[in-house]
């Protein structure tokens, strides 16, 4: 059972490390003051665009929808306040100091665990409000502006989201590593190399030949 689940998350975890090396080359270039009042600014725009979900799509009144996302969300908001107050590293740690502050390592814990999810969901609803153009350009189906709004908003708000989890918790060492569409290229590059065999030098006779000098006597 735990094999299975290692298997089943294994391209989970895969796809967070991608999606963090893009994040950690874009947080290297932010000073780590700057980045946690950037961070803190995404928290907060990004709780007006999901304070609605569960009300949208869940049916849930107001307060308790908007509770909700605070509690799920509270993990990053506690991290940014670190930042701020110089009690956190945008740079992930080779050892986890869990003796030292521990409740900053289980918010650290929190935010990696949803983050992927919170990423890709706004890129659905991205996806979705692509979608509904093109159908409108291409078909002309009539787009419904409400529901289109909707997703363009809870998608700012979960983009924003991710953006501030993922831009506090930077590995370096990703970035060291070639891109995986480079990996891929060189690992077919290779292959196709060992499919192909190697040319054999054919040995090509040299013919007799007679020089100026034997015919002048």
């Amino acid at each position: 059972m735990k094999k299975s689940l290692e298997s089943l998350l294994r391209p989970l975890s895969w796809l967070d490390k991608q999606v963090l090396r893009q994040y950690t080359k874009i947080g290297r270039k932010i000073p780590e003051r700057a980045l946690y009042k950037l961070t803190l600014g995404l928290y907060f725009f990004s709780a007006i665009g999901n304070s609605s979900l569960g009300r949208n799509y869940l049916g849930l009144s107001p307060p308790l929808s908007g509770f909700l996302v605070g509690f799920f969300t509270s993990s990053d908001l506690w991290l940014n306040i670190d930042g701020l107050m110089g009690r956190l590293s945008s740079v992930q740690d080779d050892e986890e100091r869990v003796a030292d502050n521990p409740s900053q390592e289980s918010n650290k814990r929190d935010n990696r665990s949803i983050r992927l999810p919170v990423f890709l969901a706004g890129a659905g609803f991205a996806g979705k409000i692509a979608y509904d153009i093109f159908s409108y350009l291409k078909n002309k189906e009539p787009i419904n502006l409400s529901e289109t709004a909707k997703a363009g908003m809870h998608s700012l708000g979960l983009l924003m989201l991710a953006s501030s989890m993922y831009l506090k918790d930077q590995d370096p060492k990703l970035l060291k590593k070639d891109p995986f569409w480079k990996r891929a290229y060189n690992a077919i590059r290779e292959r196709m190399r060992s499919l192909i065999p190697e040319p054999i030098p054919e040995l090509i006779p040299v013919r007799a030949y007679s020089k100026l000098e034997d015919y002048v006597k």
